[in-house]
């Protein structure tokens, strides 16, 4: 598979179907110009699937999007008895002038990422900047939804692998580096997410959650890893929606 178009930012909407985009669609215009209202009108053209689509092209933007972190989960869709537009509710997890003030920390914290990149090769600035956040966070899990989000790690310094997930994401997309998020299982059948990145053309898995405290003594099991590395130890993730990953030339540090 070809890097994704957007660095990865729109990944997921193509899966969606033709009136979930056009709900995705509306939702990031929205977003873009500051609208944090909490719900948005639905154009609809297939009413059986209405509702689905729209709770679809929700978390569908929610993956594709983690600079919107204000974004909660528990969604609310009202059907009109005629007509063809709907609301879709959504709630926002903080004020506007709260939003603000962690886009602002979070826009430092990229910076602090991936200063002193520019001059170094592809393979080089997604390193340095994988090693600067696996050494920044500490796992911590507070049972608070910003654990989930970006808004963990630049706050606290900490979260779980959806807000390990999120800043990763957004730093190598400031890098210019095609990166999308990637979903399957532990061991123990939990939940897990990562990065699927793009180097040099060819896609690469990196976990940096089960990287956070190694450094290069140590080594980084799981950077820039191929489909059979991450499959030792992490499941259920070679679906028809990701890439295969079959390159081994970027990780100096394998999965034994």
């Amino acid at each position: 598979m070809k890097p994704p178009a957007n660095l990865g930012a729109f990944y997921y909407r193509q899966f969606l179907s033709k009136q979930g985009q056009g709900v995705y669609d509306r939702l990031h215009a929205q977003l873009q110009r500051a609208d944090f209202s909490g719900q948005v009108p639905v154009a609809i053209s297939q009413p059986e699937t209405a509702a689905s689509d729209s709770f679809a092209a929700f978390k569908a933007l929610r993956e594709d999007h983690p600079e919107y972190f204000f974004l909660g989960i528990r969604l609310r869709f009202f059907s009109p008895y005629s007509g063809q537009e709907g609301l879709l509710q959504y709630p926002i997890l903080y004020t506007a002038s709260q939003i603000r003030q962690i886009q602002h920390e979070l826009r430092k914290t990229i910076f602090q990422m991936v200063r002193g990149t520019a001059s170094l090769s592809e393979p080089e600035r997604e390193a340095l900047t994988y090693e600067r956040i696996a050494r920044r966070l500490s796992y911590v899990d507070r049972k608070d939804l910003s654990d989930h989000t970006v808004v963990g790690p630049v706050l606290f310094s900490s979260g779980v692998c959806e807000g390990y997930n999120a800043l990763l994401l957004l730093c190598l997309r400031r890098l210019k580096i095609p990166c999308i998020k990637a979903s399957g299982r532990a061991a123990d059948q939990t939940a897990h997410c990562w990065t699927i990145a793009w180097l040099q053309g060819n896609p690469v898995h990196c976990d940096v959650t089960w990287d956070t405290g190694r450094d290069r003594r140590s080594g980084f099991r799981y950077f820039n890893v191929s489909d059979a590395q991450l499959a030792a130890d992490h499941f259920n993730f070679q679906t028809e929606k990701l890439p295969r990953c079959i390159t081994e030339q970027y990780n100096p540090y394998p999965i034994p």
